[in-house]
């Protein structure tokens, strides 16, 4: 997922850090209209649940300024929105692909930049009620909406798909995002609580697998498991001596720059094929990687590169 909060002093979980990469990999599948779609899709939903994840769980102590977040967010989101638009106009597309103004801004000039505004929303509410609501009341309100949503998704689900981007993407990404507020409460809760809830959830997802809702059942199991197995996995095995952190910090830049790829090499490869989106994949990832350290101002646009502090680089802490 984007690196889209910020992580504090302490030690990062390297399985998350890892999901990161898988999830940011399942877009560039997705949006490369690569095989096994419903898997690819999860990745969305990972990236949904890890950016109010990262916020609850590194940062609940720390209220972030909006200005703060927005400088993280929207400034990338401003200047892809342009490069975007630019491209739709040198291609003869329409500037915004949603003709309604404010649907359209939102939605982007590209399918993808939706996700960004929505977030940003997200984080400020989550910094607007931080020391203003209880840790345990969010949680449990959170996990009883995520398992209601789920299991009201037969119903909300095909409605939604008539409704005008992105607010279809918005009603499919609202249930990710409470779960994602849930999984970062989930270590301040009493063990005999979390635990509860954790089966509730894991039941629930079993439940609408079962029920074979196109655009759910598989994208929100596999997208779900995989960050509650890297939290709970990570209490008993981590730390570890291995980072990831100089790839992952790469994802910002690859989620907003793949799209670029996926054209260029499609072209060469052929769409709709796995060695489209691994090439468009690396090349956006290394692209991201070179300009984050070599050309200035260019965070802005690709996202913070990660900083190692020597004297803690085995213990893969960074500042």
């Amino acid at each position: 997922m984007p690196q889209v909060g910020a992580i504090s002093d302490k030690k990062a979980n390297e399985f998350i850090e890892v999901l990161r990469i898988i999830a940011a990999f399942g877009i560039v599948a997705y949006h490369g209209k690569a095989p096994f779609h419903d898997f690819t899709y999860s990745g969305l939903i990972i990236f949904l649940i890890l950016s109010p994840y990262v916020d609850c769980d590194y940062n609940w102590g720390r209220k972030r300024s909006v200005l703060d977040i927005a400088k993280k967010l929207l400034i990338p989101w401003a200047l892809w929105m342009i490069i975007y638009g630019v491209l739709n106009l040198v291609m003869r597309k329409p500037l915004l692909p949603v003709p309604n103004p404010i649907a359209g801004i939102l939605y982007g000039t590209s399918a993808h930049l939706w996700f960004i505004p929505a977030i940003f929303a997200v984080l400020v509410f989550l910094n607007a009620v931080k020391k203003k609501i209880d840790a345990g009341l969010l949680f449990w309100v959170c996990v009883c909406l995520t398992v209601v949503l789920l299991l009201a998704s037969p119903i909300w689900r095909p409605i939604s798909m008539g409704w005008t981007p992105p607010f279809a993407q918005w009603a499919h990404g609202a249930t990710a995002v409470f779960m994602g507020i849930a999984l970062g409460l989930y270590k301040k809760m009493p063990q005999r609580q979390a635990f509860v809830a954790r089966i509730m959830i894991f039941l629930t997802l079993i439940y609408v697998f079962l029920k074979f809702i196109p655009g759910i059942s598989v994208s929100y199991l596999v997208g779900a498991a995989l960050p509650i197995v890297a939290v709970v996995s990570w209490s008993y095995w981590g730390p570890v001596r291995w980072s990831v952190r100089a790839l992952s910090a790469c994802m910002l830049g690859v989620y907003f720059s793949h799209i670029l790829f996926l054209y260029v090499f499609s072209r060469l490869t052929g769409p709709g094929n796995y060695v489209t989106v691994t090439l468009a994949f690396v090349a956006a990832a290394l692209v991201t990687w070179v300009a984050q350290r070599f050309i200035p101002y260019a965070q802005l646009a690709f996202g913070p590169k990660v900083v190692y502090a020597p004297s803690r680089a085995r213990s893969g802490e960074y500042r």
